[in-house]
């Protein structure tokens, strides 16, 4: 009995020690499979390519672009990439804040990344500064899942704010360019430094350089900064682009501002209207370009007025105008209005003179013409001009135009020539037969 006892407690240690071996070899065999499995589950990292701009103005929206990767041996398949913004971050409207990324090969294949794009509105009162930006990615139906933060660059904006004035130059003439600066921030300005460029130099400061300097703007403050300036003679009618820069300190920080503003060179023009000529009733008006830029689809016309008349058109159409040149307008013009008519004599052997009206030789009047054209900005301009017209130099180049003075004097001295011309034969044939009668009677 003790024997057999003993060989089976002898027994039951052999058994104990083989289920323990056995648990060990199964528990290895079970670590050995996990590790083999999760070798070949896929792996999601997540990382920031970049953001644009960099660094991004409160107030405006930046663009993040997040690099999606698998760099696990199995196929990445529903993946979710969430954003969650916190101030001073919102998403835009139309942005979901969730991305589902549906299929994500394994590495090392080509297409194991994937780049998303998210677009985030910063608040316009944000400070300078990094700020932190959230990301989730979990397997879709998991509970739980990664988190990642992203250090966005945000510097301040709105704080001032750049106006400028003429918008429009013309080439070759000195012009006054205004800048006028204002705080639109929430701090005090201190040390502003100021300049402009324009790449191909057609727009030139004056009799300074580029550059102005300003001690200090409070909040809501401005300042005006004038430059003396010139486009180029030779430039063309274009709108030309200018660097803008503002720096400045700011919370004990030094900031540069800097944007983009255009001006647009060429414009309107001016005109210069003359008096030409006056012959057989046409008068002649000579229309100059002075101003410095090219006038196009160029028209004339003489509006009803006072002390003229316009017979026929009152409209001319000129074409274009380059710069310095001229052209001729005529147009059949004639006095108006109640004309005088030389009263009869009251002197002793004066002949009384009537019938033909007369105008005063040395009356001047101011014809007003209207100009009409294109700028070179596409707009229809509309100048006044008045040309100063004398009726006596009219009527001493016109024929049968104006009832005027010579032509009534002409033929008053022509009728009297007449009649003594026609005496004076008489008188001869009486003189003639006298003599005549007289001889025979002898």
């Amino acid at each position: 009995m003790r024997s057999q006892k003993t060989k089976f407690f002898g027994n039951s240690k052999t058994v104990f020690s083989s289920t323990i071996k056995i648990l060990l070899i199964v528990l290895m065999l079970t670590a050995v499979l996990s590790i083999a499995a999760e070798a070949k589950m896929p792996i999601i990292s997540l990382t920031l390519i970049n953001q644009d701009p960099q660094p991004v103005k409160a107030g405006d929206v930046v663009e993040v672009r997040l690099q999606v990767q698998n760099t696990g041996e199995a196929e990445a398949q529903d993946w979710n990439i969430e954003a969650l913004p916190d101030y001073p971050f919102t998403l835009v409207e139309g942005q979901s804040a969730k991305q589902t990324i549906t299929s994500l090969p394994r590495s090392p294949e080509v297409a194991s990344t994937k780049v998303i794009i998210y677009r985030f509105k910063v608040d316009k009162d944000a400070t300078r500064g990094f700020y932190d930006l959230a990301f989730t990615y979990s397997m879709k139906g998991a509970e739980g899942g990664a988190e990642k933060d992203f250090q966005i660059e945000v510097t301040s904006g709105g704080v001032a704010q750049i106006t400028y004035e003429p918008t429009a130059i013309s080439p070759g003439k000195l012009t006054d360019l205004v800048f006028t600066i204002k705080n639109t921030g929430k701090a005090p300005l201190n040390n502003l430094i100021f300049s402009w460029t324009e790449a191909d130099n057609t727009i030139l400061p004056v009799g300074s350089d580029n550059t102005q300097h300003i001690s200090s703007l409070g909040i809501g403050e401005s300042a005006t900064l004038t430059y003396k300036t010139i486009a180029s003679t030779t430039a063309e009618p274009d709108v030309y682009t200018m660097d803008l820069k503002l720096q400045y300190d700011a919370a004990n920080q030094t900031e540069t501002y800097t944007t983009k503003a255009g001006i647009f060179i060429g414009g309107e023009t001016d005109f210069d209207v003359t008096f030409s000529e006056s012959t057989k009733g046409t008068t002649s008006l000579a229309i100059s370009n002075i101003g410095t830029n090219r006038a196009l689809s160029v028209t004339v016309r003489v509006p009803d007025q006072e002390g003229f008349k316009v017979t026929g058109t009152t409209d001319a159409i000129l074409g274009n105008l380059d710069k310095g040149d001229y052209t001729i307008a005529s147009f059949q013009i004639r006095p108006a209005g109640r004309p005088t008519t030389q009263q009869g004599a009251t002197q002793q052997g004066t002949p009384q003179k009537t019938g033909a009206p007369q105008f005063d030789a040395n009356s001047r009047k101011n014809l007003t013409v209207i100009i009409d054209y294109t700028d070179t900005t596409g707009a229809r301009i509309t100048v006044k001009k008045t040309v100063p017209i004398q009726f006596s130099a009219l009527n001493a180049t016109t024929t049968g135009t104006f009832p005027g003075r010579t032509q009534t004097t002409t033929t008053s001295w022509t009728k009297y020539a007449y009649i003594i011309v026609a005496i004076g034969a008489i008188l001869g044939l009486v003189y003639y037969i006298y003599k005549k009668w007289g001889s025979k009677r002898k």
